[in-house]
Order: structure tokens, then C-alpha cells, then sequence
């Protein structure tokens, strides 16, 4: 299917700097297409990923010198409404919102408008799509689950939301390797990534939904719209597929009531008589201890054990749940449940996901940078409910228009010392905590390097000092896997 798009007109709407339009711009100029790269950013806000992308287009030139190649054209600060009436294709990067009157002028003149997820699935028909979202949760399961399909198929693959892994890097080898072989591709989709599968009426072939709580509220206009984006993922799907739901979040539980039992595998940490799904039960010696806690699944009228609780090496109930929903998935696609097991234990999580960095300069530090909503970070501090000394939280950013109620109550409770980043949400966030009546030190940083020398100062010997912002990177930061180097690079700085 070489050269699909040969002499077709693309725009790639949002180069930016995580690499999804980056991919999507290579694979388009890699297919012969007039690649038009259009940015609201300044050429100094992009320079990494042009340079980046100038390089690869001179690369493929050389290597291939005989094929026709369209130069890339550039056009950075703004857009240019003709573009958009004369394209072949629009490819919208996620963080740009469906309300643009770029995209409306293109859907009056008719031009299809894309994404990497829409693509990647329509240009893969037959292919097995597996696509994990949610609020909290999203990339170590979709990373989890990745290790346990492997074991059984090496030619797996994972790619989509979670960082380094676009779609479109992967589309020539889901197209001619993966389709001949009947190999999973794992996918993370966003909220945003999922918006564009309603107009391509595309769905992965197995669908999972993690949670789902209030996020990215200011780009969604409400919690209805965010949770119409989600169920994009299942909507579109053929008669047999299915969808892997948790019974005990109370949006995804009456979302998977709504589809009916036929389609639905559920997974919950409550609810252990489950007609079919992952669930923990106790006093039962399918291979384990009895009165253990114990990892089970029930599918196909047979029930099997998975692992012992003690057994996931990871610390918190958000782990638990990781397990119970990437082994419900697994187990369907029909990975044995001693390799299951076998993948849970070997799991040493996803690098910012509550990333135990050591014992570091007399402190025990986690990097919990991809906590982005005050669930997240509610989570983390669940999940260090047995953590070293006293507790002391790095916290704050900027504002995507959620309640940090429960977090205040949760960090007066549990926390000793508090760092806040400088940002739109921080006010609210200081706010929530002295609300709830923390008495405790309270104090404000402008950089990673001041908020980490803060925390250390604040601390002794043997505490524990905790990333986790339960906010978005944007202002400080580039992204969130930025946020969580710079924090890596600061505790290394620290002097004893």
C-alpha cells in the first residue's frame, strides 16, 4: 500500500513537541504526499521538532533517491484558512479542539479530518486493536497488558498516547507484519485522540476503560462531552468484539449496564461474584494459599486463579485494579494465566507513574509526574500509605478546572510538608488544603530546582518526598515527562 497518499494534498495541524505530529509528518512525506506542517507555535517554540523532522526527510532522500518527494512547507504562528479548503486531508493533532474554525471551514468544503488514532485503525482493517483510556491508569496498563500479551505473541506491539510510541511509527509494521501474523497492537488513547473515531466510525476490536473521572475540563465544555469522547472507543465496534469495564467506578459501571451483558468483561476489587470478569476473592485454594487474598478470573463458566495479592510487586490499590482490568484483557485474548502471572510479577511499572527513584541523598523520593488530576494524586498517596518517615508532597501547576476538594482533605490528613508549583491552579489547590485544615509548612516554588531544595529542606533523614502534582505541566514545563526529568535531574543536584 505503498505511496497510498502519492501527490495528496496533507495538512498536519499541530507539528508541536510531543511527537504525534511529528510522526504523522514523516509517514506522510514518506508516502509521497505534499505535507503542509501548520502551527500556532513560532519556528523557535518547534525548533526541536523541526529540525528533527528536516533531518529525517533528508535521510530518506538519500536513501531513497529515485522516488519523487515533496518538500515540506512550514507554516508557523498561525494557520492559513486556504489550506484548510484545499486539502486532500486534515490530520489534527489532540491538543487541537474539534471547535476550531480551521476544522469548520474544512468540514463545509468537505476535506476529511483525521487523527493518528482514526488513521491508524482505518488503515489497518483486520488488524487485533486493543485501545486502553480512562482517567487514571491509562499508560501502566497499557504497558502491563503489553507485557502479558508478548509473552505469548512476541510480535505485539504498543503504541498511541503513552510517550515515544506514535501511532504512525508503528503503521508500516502493523501493516505489513503484524496484519500477516494476527499480532495485537496495544493502544492508550486520550479523550482527545478518541474525538475524532465519531466521525471515522472506527473502534478497537477490544476496547478498556479504565475509570472515569472529571479531567481536561477545560477543554471540555462539560463532564458529558468528556465521557461522550471516552465512549467512542466501544461505539463503533463490530458484533463480537468487547469491551473490559470497572464495575466499581460509578460512570464506566452504568456505561457497561448500558451495553448489556453479551459484550462487557468486567474487572472490580469489590464485587467477587461476577458472572464473567477479574475480580480479588479470599479462602479459595485454586493454587493458592487459603484466605489469601487472591487475583481470580471467571470467564467461559470456568473460574481460574491468577496470582496472590502479595505477589504484584507494585504498592497501592490503583495497582490492583492495573492488574485486575490488563489480566481480563489478556486472559480474553487468550494469554495462559501462568503467563499472566508471570508478566505481574516481572511488571517494574512506567517511568513517572509513582517511580520509586531510590534512596536518594538520605530521602526516599517518587516520581509521579503523570499525576495530572487530584484522583491521580490521591492515588499516589494511598499507595504510600506505609511510606517511610514523614511524608512530604511536591504539588501544583496549571488549572484544568477540577475540584480539589478531597485532595486538600487527603493531604491535611496525610502529608507533612507541602511544595506548590506557581500556576493557574495552585490557588485553588492551596486553597482545597487549608480548607481542610492543614497546619503544616506551606510554601511556593518558580522552579523545579527551588521546589525540590524546599522539600529537602523541609525534611529529615529517612522521610519521603513525593512528585505529584494532581495538575497539567503547562507554563513551567514542556509536558508532563519533562516536569518529571527536570525532578529527576534536581534530586540529583542536591547536596548532602
Amino acid at each position: 500500500m505503498g505511496g497510498l497518499f502519492q501527490n495528496k494534498k496533507v495538512v498536519i495541524m499541530g507539528l508541536g513537541i510531543h511527537g504525534g505530529g511529528l510522526a504523522a509528518a514523516q509517514w506522510f512525506f514518506k508516502e509521497g504526499a505534499e505535507v503542509i506542517v501548520t502551527d500556532t507555535k513560532d519556528r523557535d517554540a518547534l525548533s526541536r521538532s523541526i529540525h528533527e523532522l528536516d533531518e529525517y526527510c533528508r535521510r530518506e532522500r538519500l536513501s531513497h533517491g529515485k522516488k519523487k518527494y515533496h518538500s515540506i512547507e512550514y507554516i508557523l504562528g498561525g494557520h492559513r484558512e486556504k489550506d484548510f479548503e484545499t486539502a486532500d486531508l486534515i490530520v489534527r493533532n489532540p491538543g487541537v479542539p474539534p471547535t476550531s474554525r480551521f476544522l469548520a471551514i474544512a468540514r463545509e468544503k468537505g476535506v476529511p479530518i483525521e487523527n493518528e488514532a482514526s488513521l491508524f485503525l482505518k488503515l489497518t482493517p483486520g488488524l487485533y486493536t486493543i485501545g486502553v483510556t480512562g482517567t487514571r491508569g491509562k499508560s501502566t496498563t497499557t504497558s502491563l497488558l503489553y507485557q502479558m500479551l508478548y509473552a505469548m505473541r512476541p510480535g505485539t506491539r504498543m503504541g498511541g498516547n503513552i510517550a515515544t510510541s506514535a501511532l504512525f511509527g508503528l503503521l508500516d509494521i502493523a501493516r505489513e507484519r503484524n496484519a500477516k501474523m494476527g499480532d495485537p497492537i496495544v493502544m492508550e488513547l486520550s479523550s482527545w485522540q478518541l474525538e475524532s473515531l465519531a466521525d471515522s466510525h472506527q473502534s478497537p476490536t477490544l476496547a478498556l476503560m479504565t475509570n472515569i473521572y472529571p479531567d481536561h475540563l477545560d477543554r471540555h465544555t462539560s463532564m458529558e462531552e468528556y465521557i461522550g469522547a471516552k465512549k467512542n472507543i466501544y461505539l463503533f465496534q463490530k458484533p463480537g468484539e468487547r469491551v473490559v469495564m470497572n464495575y466499581d467506578n460509578a460512570i464506566t459501571r452504568e456505561l457497561g449496564e448500558e451495553l448489556g451483558e453479551e459484550r462487557v468483561l468486567w474487572f472490580s476489587q469489590k464485587n467477587p461474584k461476577l458472572k464473567k470478569g477479574a475480580f480479588v476473592t479470599t479462602g479459595h485454594s485454586h493454587g493458592g494459599q487459603k484466605g489469601e487474598e487472591e487475583i481470580h478470573i471467571r470467564l467461559h463458566g470456568k473460574e481460574e486463579r491468577i496470582c496472590a495479592l502479595k505477589d504484584i510487586p507494585l504498592p497501592g490499590e490503583h495497582m490492583v485494579d492495573t492488574v485486575l482490568r490488563a489480566a481480563m484483557a489478556a486472559r480474553w485474548f487468550g494469554v495462559p494465566a501462568n503467563m499472566i502471572a508471570d508478566a505481574i510479577a516481572a511488571f517494574k511499572g512506567v517511568p513517572g507513574r509513582l517511580e520509586f527513584l531510590g534512596y536518594q541523598k538520605d530521602r526516599y523520593v517518587y516520581n509521579d509526574t503523570t499525576a495530572t488530576t487530584p484522583e491521580a494524586t490521591r492515588a499516589a498517596l494511598q499507595a504510600l500509605e506505609k511510606h517511610n518517615g514523614s511524608l512530604y508532597l511536591i504539588a501544583g501547576g496549571s488549572h484544568k478546572n477540577l475540584d480539589f476538594t478531597e485532595l486538600g482533605k487527603d493531604i491535611a490528613k496525610d502529608v507533612a510538608g507541602v511544595v506548590l508549583f506557581s500556576g493557574t491552579a495552585t490557588p485553588h489547590l492551596a486553597t482545597a488544603i487549608g480548607d481542610a485544615g492543614y497546619k503544616g509548612p506551606l510554601e511556593m516554588a518558580n522552579s523545579m530546582e527551588e521546589a525540590v531544595m524546599k522539600a529537602w529542606k523541609m525534611s529529615r533523614r529517612d522521610d519521603t518526598i513525593l512528585l505529584s502534582p494532581a495538575c497539567a505541566s503547562f507554563g513551567m514545563f514542556l509536558h508532563e515527562f519533562d516536569r518529571g526529568d527536570r525532578f529527576i535531574q534536581a534530586v540529583k543536584a542536591i547536596q548532602k
